[in-house]
Protein backbone atom coordinates (compact mmCIF):
# COMPACT_ATOMS: atom_id res chain seq x y z
CA UNK A 1 0.00 0.00 0.00
CA UNK A 2 1.33 3.34 -0.62
CA UNK A 3 2.27 5.96 1.91
CA UNK A 4 -0.88 8.22 0.92
CA UNK A 5 -3.33 5.03 1.22
CA UNK A 6 -1.55 3.79 4.61
CA UNK A 7 -1.24 6.59 6.37
CA UNK A 8 -3.72 9.57 5.05
CA UNK A 9 -5.76 11.52 7.92
CA UNK A 10 -9.00 13.09 6.41
CA UNK A 11 -10.50 16.38 7.92
CA UNK A 12 -13.94 18.25 7.41
CA UNK A 13 -15.12 22.02 7.48
CA UNK A 14 -14.56 23.07 11.49
CA UNK A 15 -17.36 22.18 13.24
CA UNK A 16 -19.71 24.60 15.50
CA UNK A 17 -17.97 26.23 18.52
CA UNK A 18 -17.52 24.09 21.68
CA UNK A 19 -17.74 20.89 19.44
CA UNK A 20 -14.78 18.04 19.73
CA UNK A 21 -13.63 18.32 16.83
CA UNK A 22 -13.40 14.26 15.63
CA UNK A 23 -13.37 12.08 12.15
CA UNK A 24 -13.38 8.82 11.02
CA UNK A 25 -10.72 7.97 9.10
CA UNK A 26 -10.51 4.45 7.18
CA UNK A 27 -8.05 1.77 8.08
CA UNK A 28 -9.25 -1.19 6.27
CA UNK A 29 -12.24 -3.03 4.50
CA UNK A 30 -13.43 -6.11 2.98
CA UNK A 31 -14.99 -7.53 6.10
CA UNK A 32 -18.16 -9.91 6.32
CA UNK A 33 -19.92 -8.74 9.68
CA UNK A 34 -16.89 -7.91 11.67
CA UNK A 35 -18.13 -8.35 15.40
CA UNK A 36 -14.58 -7.21 17.66
CA UNK A 37 -11.64 -5.81 16.64
CA UNK A 38 -8.56 -5.75 18.70
CA UNK A 39 -4.94 -4.77 18.46
CA UNK A 40 -2.31 -7.44 18.05
CA UNK A 41 -0.04 -6.94 20.76
CA UNK A 42 3.40 -5.91 20.09
CA UNK A 43 2.88 -5.22 16.23
CA UNK A 44 1.61 -1.48 15.46
CA UNK A 45 -0.90 -1.36 12.53
CA UNK A 46 -1.81 -5.04 12.99
CA UNK A 47 -5.21 -5.98 14.12
CA UNK A 48 -7.36 -8.97 14.39
CA UNK A 49 -10.91 -8.66 13.11
CA UNK A 50 -13.43 -11.99 14.31
CA UNK A 51 -16.24 -12.11 11.68
CA UNK A 52 -19.98 -13.47 12.97
CA UNK A 53 -19.56 -16.45 10.90
CA UNK A 54 -16.13 -17.84 12.42
CA UNK A 55 -12.87 -16.42 10.68
CA UNK A 56 -10.63 -14.09 12.54
CA UNK A 57 -8.83 -12.05 10.06
CA UNK A 58 -5.73 -10.43 10.41
CA UNK A 59 -5.19 -6.84 9.24
CA UNK A 60 -1.49 -5.47 8.86
CA UNK A 61 -0.94 -1.74 7.43
CA UNK A 62 -4.65 -1.83 6.10
CA UNK A 63 -4.33 -5.17 4.37
CA UNK A 64 -5.85 -7.79 4.90
CA UNK A 65 -3.87 -11.10 5.28
CA UNK A 66 -4.96 -14.03 3.03
CA UNK A 67 -4.77 -16.38 5.68
CA UNK A 68 -6.98 -15.74 9.01
CA UNK A 69 -5.35 -15.90 12.25
CA UNK A 70 -8.09 -19.46 13.04
CA UNK A 71 -11.12 -20.18 11.23
CA UNK A 72 -13.65 -21.81 13.65
CA UNK A 73 -16.19 -21.43 10.62
CA UNK A 74 -17.06 -25.20 11.03
CA UNK A 75 -18.34 -25.18 14.94
CA UNK A 76 -19.85 -21.43 14.71
CA UNK A 77 -23.67 -20.85 14.96
CA UNK A 78 -24.42 -17.48 13.02
CA UNK A 79 -27.70 -16.73 14.50
CA UNK A 80 -28.93 -13.07 15.52
CA UNK A 81 -27.02 -11.90 17.67
CA UNK A 82 -24.78 -15.22 17.93
CA UNK A 83 -21.79 -16.67 16.10
CA UNK A 84 -18.43 -15.36 16.85
CA UNK A 85 -18.74 -12.42 18.57
CA UNK A 86 -15.55 -12.02 21.18
CA UNK A 87 -11.78 -12.29 21.40
CA UNK A 88 -9.32 -11.34 23.75
CA UNK A 89 -5.56 -11.64 23.90
CA UNK A 90 -4.27 -12.68 27.63
CA UNK A 91 -2.82 -9.45 29.45
CA UNK A 92 0.83 -12.07 29.48
CA UNK A 93 0.57 -12.52 25.39
CA UNK A 94 4.24 -12.31 24.55
CA UNK A 95 4.99 -15.04 27.09
CA UNK A 96 1.91 -17.34 27.07
CA UNK A 97 0.84 -16.73 23.50
CA UNK A 98 -2.74 -17.06 24.11
CA UNK A 99 -6.12 -15.58 22.65
CA UNK A 100 -9.62 -16.04 23.63
CA UNK A 101 -12.52 -16.91 21.83
CA UNK A 102 -16.59 -16.70 23.02
CA UNK A 103 -18.76 -17.95 20.31
CA UNK A 104 -22.03 -19.74 19.48
CA UNK A 105 -21.19 -23.54 19.23
CA UNK A 106 -23.16 -25.81 16.25
CA UNK A 107 -21.69 -28.84 17.18
CA UNK A 108 -23.28 -30.74 20.92
CA UNK A 109 -24.22 -29.02 23.09
CA UNK A 110 -26.13 -27.78 20.19
CA UNK A 111 -26.62 -23.37 20.19
CA UNK A 112 -24.58 -23.72 23.30
CA UNK A 113 -21.54 -20.92 24.17
CA UNK A 114 -17.89 -21.55 24.26
CA UNK A 115 -15.21 -20.04 25.99
CA UNK A 116 -11.87 -21.66 24.28
CA UNK A 117 -8.35 -21.02 24.77
CA UNK A 118 -5.93 -21.06 21.43
CA UNK A 119 -2.38 -20.66 20.98
CA UNK A 120 -0.31 -18.73 18.55
CA UNK A 121 3.04 -20.01 18.17
CA UNK A 122 5.94 -17.53 18.40
CA UNK A 123 6.71 -15.28 14.98
CA UNK A 124 3.18 -15.71 13.56
CA UNK A 125 -0.12 -14.41 12.90
CA UNK A 126 -1.99 -18.05 12.57
CA UNK A 127 -3.06 -19.77 15.76
CA UNK A 128 -2.68 -23.46 16.25
CA UNK A 129 -6.31 -25.18 16.06
CA UNK A 130 -4.72 -28.05 17.74
CA UNK A 131 -4.06 -26.13 20.71
CA UNK A 132 -7.76 -25.42 21.61
CA UNK A 133 -8.77 -25.84 25.67
CA UNK A 134 -12.15 -25.22 26.70
CA UNK A 135 -12.71 -23.17 29.25
CA UNK A 136 -15.93 -22.58 29.84
CA UNK A 137 -19.72 -23.98 28.33
CA UNK A 138 -22.76 -22.61 28.65
CA UNK A 139 -25.73 -24.48 27.72
CA UNK A 140 -29.42 -23.50 26.88
CA UNK A 141 -28.88 -19.88 24.93
CA UNK A 142 -31.07 -21.14 21.63
CA UNK A 143 -27.92 -19.45 19.97
CA UNK A 144 -29.31 -16.09 20.08
CA UNK A 145 -28.59 -14.00 23.33
CA UNK A 146 -25.14 -15.27 23.85
CA UNK A 147 -23.76 -12.57 24.70
CA UNK A 148 -21.05 -10.03 23.36
CA UNK A 149 -19.14 -8.59 26.06
CA UNK A 150 -15.63 -9.85 27.32
CA UNK A 151 -12.20 -8.27 28.45
CA UNK A 152 -9.31 -8.28 30.74
CA UNK A 153 -9.77 -6.77 34.03
CA UNK A 154 -6.80 -4.41 35.57
CA UNK A 155 -7.03 -7.42 38.35
CA UNK A 156 -6.49 -9.69 35.24
CA UNK A 157 -9.17 -11.36 35.68
CA UNK A 158 -11.29 -12.38 32.42
CA UNK A 159 -15.00 -10.89 32.21
CA UNK A 160 -17.56 -12.36 30.28
CA UNK A 161 -21.18 -10.74 29.88
CA UNK A 162 -23.46 -13.58 28.44
CA UNK A 163 -27.06 -12.94 27.58
CA UNK A 164 -30.04 -14.47 28.92
CA UNK A 165 -31.95 -16.31 26.17
CA UNK A 166 -33.96 -15.94 23.14
CA UNK A 167 -37.23 -16.57 24.02
CA UNK A 168 -39.05 -14.06 25.53
CA UNK A 169 -42.51 -14.75 26.98
CA UNK A 170 -43.67 -13.66 30.01
CA UNK A 171 -43.73 -15.50 33.16
CA UNK A 172 -41.32 -18.16 31.00
CA UNK A 173 -37.87 -16.39 30.96
CA UNK A 174 -36.68 -14.91 34.06
CA UNK A 175 -32.85 -16.90 33.90
CA UNK A 176 -31.12 -13.34 34.68
CA UNK A 177 -32.34 -13.58 38.02
CA UNK A 178 -31.86 -17.24 38.20
CA UNK A 179 -28.53 -17.70 40.58
CA UNK A 180 -28.22 -20.98 39.59
CA UNK A 181 -27.45 -20.74 36.04
CA UNK A 182 -25.02 -18.62 34.05
CA UNK A 183 -27.59 -16.92 31.47
CA UNK A 184 -28.25 -12.81 32.13
CA UNK A 185 -25.28 -12.47 34.09
CA UNK A 186 -21.67 -11.07 33.97
CA UNK A 187 -18.84 -13.81 34.83
CA UNK A 188 -15.65 -13.04 36.42
CA UNK A 189 -13.19 -16.18 35.82
CA UNK A 190 -9.39 -17.30 36.16
CA UNK A 191 -7.51 -17.54 32.82
CA UNK A 192 -8.23 -21.07 33.57
CA UNK A 193 -12.13 -20.71 33.56
CA UNK A 194 -12.79 -20.99 36.80
CA UNK A 195 -14.74 -18.66 39.54
CA UNK A 196 -11.73 -16.18 40.32
CA UNK A 197 -10.56 -15.85 43.85
CA UNK A 198 -13.05 -12.92 45.30
CA UNK A 199 -16.01 -12.96 43.78
CA UNK A 200 -19.38 -11.60 45.71
CA UNK A 201 -21.20 -14.72 45.48
CA UNK A 202 -18.68 -17.57 46.37
CA UNK A 203 -20.28 -19.72 49.30
CA UNK A 204 -23.90 -18.43 48.46
CA UNK A 205 -25.49 -21.46 47.56
CA UNK A 206 -28.17 -19.63 45.48
CA UNK A 207 -25.97 -18.29 43.21
CA UNK A 208 -22.81 -19.58 40.69
CA UNK A 209 -19.46 -18.77 42.46
CA UNK A 210 -18.89 -17.34 38.73
CA UNK A 211 -21.60 -14.34 38.53
CA UNK A 212 -19.91 -11.30 39.39
CA UNK A 213 -23.08 -9.23 38.58
CA UNK A 214 -26.68 -10.74 37.42
CA UNK A 215 -29.93 -9.11 35.78
CA UNK A 216 -28.53 -8.55 32.24
CA UNK A 217 -30.28 -9.25 28.73
CA UNK A 218 -28.01 -8.82 26.02
CA UNK A 219 -24.63 -7.06 27.42
CA UNK A 220 -23.27 -5.76 23.81
CA UNK A 221 -19.50 -4.34 24.31
CA UNK A 222 -17.98 -4.20 27.95
CA UNK A 223 -15.13 -2.57 28.68
CA UNK A 224 -12.88 -1.14 31.80
CA UNK A 225 -11.31 2.34 32.06
CA UNK A 226 -7.81 1.39 32.71
CA UNK A 227 -7.43 4.85 34.66
CA UNK A 228 -10.48 4.63 37.14
CA UNK A 229 -11.45 0.89 37.08
CA UNK A 230 -14.75 1.26 35.74
CA UNK A 231 -16.68 -0.88 34.16
CA UNK A 232 -18.86 0.32 31.44
CA UNK A 233 -20.85 -1.76 29.16
CA UNK A 234 -24.69 -1.69 26.82
CA UNK A 235 -27.17 -3.78 27.18
CA UNK A 236 -29.66 -4.09 24.22
CA UNK A 237 -33.46 -3.58 25.39
CA UNK A 238 -36.36 -5.78 23.67
CA UNK A 239 -39.18 -4.00 23.57
CA UNK A 240 -38.35 -0.23 24.49
CA UNK A 241 -35.25 1.06 26.30
CA UNK A 242 -31.53 0.89 25.92
CA UNK A 243 -29.10 0.82 28.21
CA UNK A 244 -25.39 1.92 29.42
CA UNK A 245 -25.16 0.30 32.93
CA UNK A 246 -22.07 1.33 35.13
CA UNK A 247 -20.04 -0.53 37.80
CA UNK A 248 -17.59 1.54 39.98
CA UNK A 249 -14.03 1.13 40.34
CA UNK A 250 -12.79 -1.75 42.89
CA UNK A 251 -16.30 -2.84 43.31
CA UNK A 252 -16.61 -5.78 44.96
CA UNK A 253 -19.57 -7.01 42.54
CA UNK A 254 -22.57 -8.77 43.67
CA UNK A 255 -24.94 -5.53 41.47
CA UNK A 256 -28.13 -6.31 39.96
CA UNK A 257 -29.50 -4.32 36.98
CA UNK A 258 -33.23 -5.50 36.96
CA UNK A 259 -33.62 -7.36 34.07
CA UNK A 260 -36.15 -8.53 33.35
CA UNK A 261 -38.61 -6.90 35.90
CA UNK A 262 -36.94 -3.70 35.09
CA UNK A 263 -36.02 -2.07 31.38
CA UNK A 264 -34.37 0.51 31.31
CA UNK A 265 -35.70 2.86 33.89
CA UNK A 266 -39.08 1.84 34.14
CA UNK A 267 -40.92 -1.68 35.30
CA UNK A 268 -41.82 -4.34 32.19
CA UNK A 269 -42.17 -7.61 32.41
CA UNK A 270 -42.71 -7.96 36.12
CA UNK A 271 -43.99 -11.63 36.81
CA UNK A 272 -44.19 -13.80 39.78
CA UNK A 273 -41.86 -16.17 38.74
CA UNK A 274 -39.29 -13.41 38.75
CA UNK A 275 -39.83 -12.00 42.01
CA UNK A 276 -39.56 -15.82 43.43
CA UNK A 277 -36.08 -16.37 42.00
CA UNK A 278 -35.04 -12.92 43.49
CA UNK A 279 -36.93 -11.14 45.72
CA UNK A 280 -34.11 -8.42 45.98
CA UNK A 281 -34.27 -7.93 42.37
CA UNK A 282 -36.55 -4.69 42.70
CA UNK A 283 -33.85 -3.07 44.42
CA UNK A 284 -31.45 -2.72 41.30
CA UNK A 285 -29.10 -0.80 39.68
CA UNK A 286 -30.38 2.40 37.50
CA UNK A 287 -28.47 2.43 34.41
CA UNK A 288 -26.15 5.41 33.83
CA UNK A 289 -27.74 5.84 31.11
CA UNK A 290 -30.85 5.05 28.30
CA UNK A 291 -32.78 5.99 25.43
CA UNK A 292 -36.08 4.79 24.12
CA UNK A 293 -36.42 3.36 20.57
CA UNK A 294 -37.76 6.29 19.19
CA UNK A 295 -33.62 7.11 19.21
CA UNK A 296 -32.54 3.52 17.75
CA UNK A 297 -32.69 -0.26 18.91
CA UNK A 298 -29.73 -1.72 19.65
CA UNK A 299 -26.96 0.01 21.77
CA UNK A 300 -23.21 -0.62 21.09
CA UNK A 301 -20.98 -0.28 24.35
CA UNK A 302 -18.33 1.14 23.24
CA UNK A 303 -14.78 2.70 24.92
CA UNK A 304 -13.36 5.59 27.48
CA UNK A 305 -11.30 7.82 25.27
CA UNK A 306 -7.89 7.62 26.96
CA UNK A 307 -5.89 8.59 23.88
CA UNK A 308 -3.74 11.84 23.15
CA UNK A 309 -5.20 13.03 19.68
CA UNK A 310 -8.24 14.43 21.09
CA UNK A 311 -7.92 15.74 24.52
CA UNK A 312 -11.30 17.22 24.56
CA UNK A 313 -12.68 13.61 24.81
CA UNK A 314 -10.07 12.47 27.98
CA UNK A 315 -12.50 10.50 30.02
CA UNK A 316 -15.66 10.23 28.26
CA UNK A 317 -17.41 6.99 26.98
CA UNK A 318 -17.78 6.57 23.39
CA UNK A 319 -21.15 4.58 22.93
CA UNK A 320 -23.43 4.03 19.27
CA UNK A 321 -26.62 2.59 18.36
CA UNK A 322 -26.31 -0.36 15.59
CA UNK A 323 -29.55 0.86 13.74
CA UNK A 324 -30.01 4.47 14.36
CA UNK A 325 -26.30 4.30 13.54
CA UNK A 326 -25.63 6.96 16.13
CA UNK A 327 -22.26 8.03 17.53
CA UNK A 328 -22.43 9.40 21.34
CA UNK A 329 -19.99 10.51 23.80
CA UNK A 330 -21.51 10.82 27.51
CA UNK A 331 -19.46 12.12 30.95
CA UNK A 332 -20.24 10.86 34.29
CA UNK A 333 -20.57 13.98 36.34
CA UNK A 334 -19.39 11.79 39.76
CA UNK A 335 -18.83 7.87 39.22
CA UNK A 336 -22.05 6.26 38.30
CA UNK A 337 -23.95 9.17 37.65
CA UNK A 338 -24.81 10.74 34.25
CA UNK A 339 -22.98 14.07 33.69
CA UNK A 340 -23.70 15.05 29.86
CA UNK A 341 -24.17 13.59 26.26
CA UNK A 342 -22.83 14.89 22.73
CA UNK A 343 -23.61 13.57 19.38
CA UNK A 344 -20.94 12.75 16.98
CA UNK A 345 -22.56 11.57 14.17
CA UNK A 346 -22.47 13.92 11.65
CA UNK A 347 -19.04 14.77 12.67
CA UNK A 348 -17.47 11.61 12.47
CA UNK A 349 -18.46 10.98 8.63
CA UNK A 350 -15.97 10.69 6.01
CA UNK A 351 -16.42 13.24 2.97
CA UNK A 352 -17.46 11.73 -0.04
CA UNK A 353 -18.84 8.58 -1.13
CA UNK A 354 -17.85 6.19 2.18
CA UNK A 355 -20.06 6.52 4.95
CA UNK A 356 -19.98 4.97 8.32
CA UNK A 357 -22.14 2.48 9.38
CA UNK A 358 -23.95 0.26 12.27
CA UNK A 359 -20.96 -0.41 15.12
CA UNK A 360 -20.90 -3.64 15.84
CA UNK A 361 -17.44 -3.05 18.07
CA UNK A 362 -15.22 -0.17 19.49
CA UNK A 363 -11.90 -1.31 19.96
CA UNK A 364 -8.13 0.70 21.08
CA UNK A 365 -5.08 1.31 18.86
CA UNK A 366 -1.95 0.53 21.21
CA UNK A 367 -1.38 4.16 21.72
CA UNK A 368 -5.54 4.70 23.23
CA UNK A 369 -7.16 5.51 20.00
CA UNK A 370 -10.62 4.54 19.20
CA UNK A 371 -11.33 2.02 16.40
CA UNK A 372 -14.09 1.16 15.07
CA UNK A 373 -15.90 -1.79 13.61
CA UNK A 374 -18.72 -0.80 11.07
CA UNK A 375 -20.93 -4.21 10.12
CA UNK A 376 -21.47 -3.52 6.77
CA UNK A 377 -24.98 -4.62 7.56
CA UNK A 378 -24.10 -8.16 6.83
CA UNK A 379 -23.47 -7.55 3.26
CA UNK A 380 -20.39 -9.39 2.46
CA UNK A 381 -17.28 -7.51 1.86
CA UNK A 382 -18.72 -4.42 3.15
CA UNK A 383 -17.75 -4.46 6.43
CA UNK A 384 -14.77 -1.79 7.59
CA UNK A 385 -12.67 -0.41 10.40
CA UNK A 386 -12.30 2.96 11.08
CA UNK A 387 -9.87 4.61 13.26
CA UNK A 388 -11.67 8.02 15.07
CA UNK A 389 -9.09 11.13 14.19
CA UNK A 390 -8.78 14.83 14.79
CA UNK A 391 -10.45 17.17 12.72
CA UNK A 392 -8.14 19.40 11.39
CA UNK A 393 -9.66 21.73 9.19
CA UNK A 394 -8.93 23.82 6.26
CA UNK A 395 -10.67 27.05 7.19
CA UNK A 396 -11.21 30.35 3.94
CA UNK A 397 -11.83 33.69 4.28
CA UNK A 398 -14.66 33.74 1.07
CA UNK A 399 -15.91 31.13 -0.94
CA UNK A 400 -16.58 32.70 -4.21
CA UNK A 401 -13.85 36.01 -6.45
CA UNK A 402 -15.15 37.76 -9.48
CA UNK A 403 -13.33 37.30 -12.38
CA UNK A 404 -13.53 40.89 -14.06
CA UNK A 405 -12.15 41.89 -10.41
CA UNK A 406 -9.99 39.07 -9.29
CA UNK A 407 -9.51 38.43 -5.66
CA UNK A 408 -7.78 36.19 -3.03
CA UNK A 409 -8.72 33.27 -0.94
CA UNK A 410 -6.79 32.77 2.02
CA UNK A 411 -6.19 29.25 3.76
CA UNK A 412 -5.11 28.20 7.08
CA UNK A 413 -4.75 24.78 8.02
CA UNK A 414 -4.37 24.35 12.25
CA UNK A 415 -1.45 21.67 11.84
CA UNK A 416 -0.92 22.01 15.47
CA UNK A 417 2.06 23.96 17.21
CA UNK A 418 3.84 20.32 17.61
CA UNK A 419 3.81 20.42 13.60
CA UNK A 420 5.84 23.67 13.76
CA UNK A 421 8.62 23.30 11.23
CA UNK A 422 6.39 20.37 9.01
CA UNK A 423 6.75 20.95 5.13
CA UNK A 424 3.21 21.33 3.51
CA UNK A 425 1.73 22.01 0.20
CA UNK A 426 -1.24 23.07 -1.52
CA UNK A 427 -2.94 21.57 -4.23
CA UNK A 428 -5.86 22.47 -5.92
CA UNK A 429 -8.24 21.22 -8.88
CA UNK A 430 -11.20 22.38 -10.62
CA UNK A 431 -12.74 18.74 -11.73
CA UNK A 432 -15.35 20.86 -10.70
CA UNK A 433 -16.29 18.33 -8.22
CA UNK A 434 -15.05 17.23 -4.13
CA UNK A 435 -13.75 14.49 -3.87
CA UNK A 436 -12.10 14.03 -7.09
CA UNK A 437 -9.93 11.18 -6.19
CA UNK A 438 -9.87 8.02 -3.88
CA UNK A 439 -6.46 6.71 -2.35
CA UNK A 440 -6.99 3.77 -0.24
CA UNK A 441 -10.61 4.59 0.13
CA UNK A 442 -10.00 7.82 0.93
CA UNK A 443 -11.58 11.01 -1.36
CA UNK A 444 -9.29 13.43 -1.74
CA UNK A 445 -9.59 16.26 -4.74
CA UNK A 446 -6.29 15.55 -6.50
CA UNK A 447 -7.38 15.33 -10.14
CA UNK A 448 -4.60 16.76 -12.43
CA UNK A 449 -6.73 19.36 -15.02
CA UNK A 450 -5.50 23.03 -16.28
CA UNK A 451 -6.52 24.52 -13.23
CA UNK A 452 -3.24 23.73 -11.50
CA UNK A 453 -1.25 25.05 -14.39
CA UNK A 454 -2.37 28.86 -14.71
CA UNK A 455 -0.09 31.46 -13.34
CA UNK A 456 -0.06 35.00 -13.24
CA UNK A 457 1.40 37.33 -15.55
CA UNK A 458 5.07 36.73 -15.09
CA UNK A 459 5.01 33.72 -14.14
CA UNK A 460 3.74 33.86 -10.30
CA UNK A 461 1.85 30.91 -9.26
CA UNK A 462 -1.85 31.00 -8.54
CA UNK A 463 -1.09 28.94 -4.87
CA UNK A 464 1.02 31.38 -2.80
CA UNK A 465 2.95 29.79 -1.16
CA UNK A 466 2.19 26.27 -3.13
CA UNK A 467 4.96 24.54 -0.96
CA UNK A 468 6.18 26.02 2.29
CA UNK A 469 6.42 25.01 6.34
CA UNK A 470 4.42 25.02 9.48
CA UNK A 471 5.49 28.38 11.43
CA UNK A 472 5.62 28.46 15.60
CA UNK A 473 1.99 28.88 15.78
CA UNK A 474 0.87 25.53 13.83
CA UNK A 475 -1.15 27.19 11.14
CA UNK A 476 0.12 26.97 7.56
CA UNK A 477 -1.00 29.57 5.43
CA UNK A 478 -1.29 30.42 2.10
CA UNK A 479 -3.33 32.18 -0.77
CA UNK A 480 -4.97 31.56 -3.78
CA UNK A 481 -3.75 34.94 -5.98
CA UNK A 482 -6.87 34.78 -8.77
CA UNK A 483 -5.62 38.33 -11.19
CA UNK A 484 -8.56 40.85 -12.27
CA UNK A 485 -9.42 39.47 -16.30
CA UNK A 486 -8.54 35.82 -15.74
CA UNK A 487 -10.47 33.95 -18.64
CA UNK A 488 -14.07 33.45 -18.65
CA UNK A 489 -13.64 29.57 -19.20
CA UNK A 490 -13.52 29.83 -15.88
CA UNK A 491 -17.22 31.02 -15.14
CA UNK A 492 -19.63 28.69 -13.45
CA UNK A 493 -16.52 26.47 -12.05
CA UNK A 494 -15.68 25.34 -8.72
CA UNK A 495 -12.13 25.15 -7.59
CA UNK A 496 -10.96 22.83 -4.66
CA UNK A 497 -8.20 23.09 -2.86
CA UNK A 498 -6.52 20.65 -0.18
CA UNK A 499 -3.04 21.42 1.95
CA UNK A 500 -1.07 18.76 2.38
CA UNK A 501 1.30 17.90 5.54
CA UNK A 502 4.32 15.98 5.79
CA UNK A 503 3.83 14.71 9.53
CA UNK A 504 6.84 13.06 10.83
CA UNK A 505 6.62 11.33 13.82
CA UNK A 506 7.98 8.58 15.82
CA UNK A 507 6.46 5.93 13.49
CA UNK A 508 8.26 7.72 10.26
CA UNK A 509 6.71 9.97 7.82
CA UNK A 510 3.08 9.92 7.18
CA UNK A 511 0.73 12.65 5.41
CA UNK A 512 -2.21 14.32 6.79
CA UNK A 513 -4.43 16.07 4.25
CA UNK A 514 -7.12 18.94 5.39
CA UNK A 515 -10.79 18.84 4.06
CA UNK A 516 -11.28 19.80 0.51
CA UNK A 517 -12.64 23.95 0.86
CA UNK A 518 -14.36 25.13 -2.81
CA UNK A 519 -13.42 28.46 -4.70
CA UNK A 520 -16.49 29.34 -7.18
CA UNK A 521 -16.09 31.90 -9.77
CA UNK A 522 -18.58 34.27 -10.72
CA UNK A 523 -18.27 37.56 -13.64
Amino acid sequence: MSLIAAALLTCLPAPAALQTPVRARLIAEGFTTPTCVRPFPGLDETYVVTEQAGLIRTVVDGELLPQPLLDLTAVTTVSGLGGLVSLEFDPDFETTRHVFVYYANSVAPMGSAVLQRYTVPAGTLVADPASAVDLLTVTDVIAYHNGSGMFFGTDGKLYLGIGDRRLELDGTNCVAQDGQVLLGKLLRLEKDGSPAAGNPYIGNPNVRDEVYAMGLRQPFRMTQDAVTGDIWFGDVGESDWEEINFIRGNSPGGLNFGWRLFEGPVSGAVTTLCTALNPEAPNHTLPLYDYTHANGCSVTGGRVYRGTEIPELGGRYLFADWCSQRYNVITSSSPGTFGSIEELTQRLQPPGPLTLGGPTDFGYTHDGEIVIADSGFGVPGAGRLWRMVRDRPLDVDRETVSLSAGGTQHLEFDAGADKAGAPFWVIGSLSGTSPGTVFGGLPVPLNPDNYTNLTLAGGGGILNPGVGTVPTDGNALSEVVIPAGLTTALLGKSAHHVCVLVDIGPGGAQLRISNPVELSFLP
